[in-house]
Order: structure tokens, then sequence, then C-alpha cells
């Protein structure tokens, strides 16, 4: 479902949407909250609002409540409900290797938390299970082997796992341009820590789980993982818009290529963006990135969970396209986004350029983003801060009808 006045919000980034009463703003050193009063909202139904502060010194903003609450099953966040980048710069180059071509087909792309500054590559179609660790200028840090047979590895990002202490790699050996597959499969690998200096590589123990979708085979080229549940996501590559599909939890062992798991759909509408090539979601949940071939999309999720963001009208994002893009990457603080392409003639033969864009952050909005549970009217006080130390309140009357 995608809400008119959601929509608008959306489209217009804007927070005055009509509806709502609200006080007078108490403003501290010229900060003061302009956004006067928030939109109604529909039991049930996805909400998303920005309110926005003029005014202090302090370039940065925290939104907090500091009297009554909102409705039942919103929150409120710091943050546009869809965050922009701008910016794109090339770090580097990702080397070729001459003799072997690695690195010419890189199809996903991860960014380390754990070994900062590190990101993690891998290519697709006839490639060998090779994982490589490259740092931000591209060059590459150590090359990582998995004792599988891969068909055709699409992506690759990280996220939770059974071990609360460490981050996981998750590949999705996926692609299926002909959607004629029995199974595909999804690898997890405990991140290692790269070493400071490169040696032979490195045999990563790994676990694979065979999968089919609901309905017959899809051409899925994109994996995500929440980040609260755990759970992985594939979406569906389709120059018709595509569909994501649910990896049951827990992940189960028996799940082989004579007894795959059945994944679930999590949308039945095509509601991703027509072509999506590469996907990441933010760590805090709020929203998810797309990498088509010729494009970029944020999706904020407005509902219960990350996966009301697949749902959701998506805003596009400036993208380098000169060249066969399918991977992209959230930075671990999400303040920067990484992309490569594949290597085609329009790079040099000795390797692919690695991007990077920067988030904007100079007018960092509040957020209220849900789904409410309940109908009636409640009142609550919001307080902005800046990172000067300046603050500003203002009250306002949420309606659920």
């Amino acid at each position: 479902m995608r809400p008119t006045c959601v929509l608008a919000c959306l489209l217009a980034l804007t927070a005055a949407c009509g509806g709502g009463g609200g006080a007078p703003a108490v403003p501290t050193e010229g900060l003061q909250i302009e956004t006067v009063s928030l939109p109604a909202a529909t039991a049930g139904q996805p909400y998303g609002s920005e309110i926005r502060a003029t005014g202090g010194t302090g370039l940065s903003h925290t939104w907090r409540i500091t009297a009554g609450s909102l409705p039942p099953g919103m929150a409120l966040t710091t943050g546009r409900l869809c965050p922009t980048w701008s910016g794109w710069i090339t770090l580097g180059e990702i080397p070729v290797d001459a003799a072997t071509a690695e690195r010419s087909e890189i199809s996903g792309l991860a960014a380390s938390r754990r070994n900062p500054g590190i990101l993690w590559v891998h290519d697709d179609s006839g490639a060998e299970a090779v994982l490589h660790a490259i740092d931000a200028s591209g060059a590459l840090r150590q090359r990582y082997v998995l004792a599988a047979a891969p068909v055709d590895w699409e992506d690759i990002c990280l996220g939770p796992g059974p071990n609360p202490d460490v981050e996981y790699l998750y590949i999705g050996d996926v692609g299926d341009n002909g959607s004629s597959r029995t199974h595909v499969t999804l690898l997890r690998v405990e991140e290692p820590l790269v070493p400071a200096a490169q040696g032979p590589e490195i045999l990563l123990p790994h676990e694979a789980y065979a999968l089919t979708y609901p309905g017959g085979p899809r051409d899925c080229e994109a994996l995500l993982v929440d980040w609260d549940t755990g759970t992985p996501y594939l979406l569906e590559k389709s120059g018709l818009g595509g569909d994501a599909y649910r990896v049951p939890l827990p992940l189960d062992p028996t799940w082989t290529a004579g007894n795959p798991g059945v994944m679930v759909a999590a949308t039945t509408t095509r509601p991703l963006p027509d072509d999506v090539t590469g996907a990441d979601a933010a760590r805090d949940g709020t929203y998810v990135v797309f990498r088509t071939y010729g494009q970029a999309y944020v999706q904020p999720a407005l509902g219960a969970g990350l996966e009301s963001a697949f749902a959701e009208v998506p805003c596009p994002l400036s993208a380098p396209i000169l060249g066969q893009y399918e991977a992209l990457a959230l930075a671990a603080d999400g303040l920067g986004l990484y992309t490569t392409t594949e290597q085609t003639v329009l790079q040099p033969a000795s390797g692919v350029p690695l991007q990077r864009s920067a988030r904007n952050l100079d007018d960092l909005p509040g957020a209220v983003r849900g789904r409410p549970t309940a109908s009636g009217t409640w009142t609550v006080t919001v307080e902005v801060e800046d990172s000067s130390g300046a603050r500003a309140t203002r009250t306002f009357d949420v309606e659920v009808r």
C-alpha cells in the first residue's frame, strides 16, 4: 500500500503536509523547529513524515521525545525518510588479474565494520569460489577461497548470525538469467580478520543452504540481510519491477540440493525498481538501497520492520552508469555509499573503478515513521538539539483515523 500523503511527503521531502495541531516553538540560540503540524495517519497503514529545524550554529541534529508519546506503532528517528548521497568520487582502481581475469566481473560488494577500510568483492558467473578483501583505494589486501562449486555468485552482504560477537558474510549463488535452476544456494561465512600484510590465499569454512522460490525459479541478483532479525532476502531482477523473497529462519543445515528450503514471498505486486542488480540494508533498519544498471534508489521502511521498505515508493539517487554496474554497498556507518562495475570497453585494462558517495548531513530532520495500531489523538513534545548544544521544542497533536 502506498498512501497518498506518504508519497507526497517523500516526493516533496517535507513534513508540512497538513493536519494536526501545533504549539509555538521554543528556540535557543536561533534554533527552531519550523514544522508546525503533522499529517493525520490511518490505523494499520504505513506512515512517514519529516520534522524540520532551522537556525542554530550546529551542522547536525538529534531528535528526541521529551513529553507525551506518539501513537503505538510509530517512532521518532533522526534522519531523512529518504537519505541522500552526493558527490561521487573515484577512490582508485580494483586491479584485474591479467592471467586469471579475477575481479573483471565484480557483482558483489560489502563494506566491513570489523575490518575498518576493507571492502569485500567477488566475481559472478564462471568464477571460482573466491572472496577478495580490498582496501579503500581498491588495492587487493587478501584473497580467500571457499570449498564450494559456484554456479553464479551475484551478491554479497554483511549481517548478524549465530555468534553475536562477529558479523557474517552472506553470499548469494543465485544468478539465473534463464529462470531455470532447480535450486539456488545461500552461503554464510564468519567474517575473518584481514591480516595487515597480504599473504597466501586463506581457506574459509562456510555453510551452504539450498533454496527454492515459491511458484518456480526466479532471476534474482541482489541480496540483503535485516540487521534486526538476521533474515536474508533475495530481490528479483526484472524489467517489469521485481518481488522480494524472504529466507525463513532458522537456516537449516538439512536444506540440500535434494531437500531445499522454500522461501516466502515478501511482496506479490512487483514493487521493486526495474532490473535490481545489487542492494544493501541500513544497519538501523530505516531504509534499503538498490542498484540497477542505470540508477540507484533508496526506499524507506515506514511500517513495522525493514520488510516494509520493499513496497514503498523508491527515491532515486544519482549513480555512475558508464559501465555494467551490479554492486552497491553502504559504509558500516551509513555515511558512505560504494559502487563498482564489471570490466567493459569503457574501463581501463588494468582495473575497474571503486567509487564512493558521501551522505548529505547538513540538514538532518526528524522522521516520524511506523504503522499505527490504534485510532485516536496523541500529544507529543519533540526536542531537537544541534551539535553546538542549542535546543528547541515543539508540541504536536497526532491524529490516527
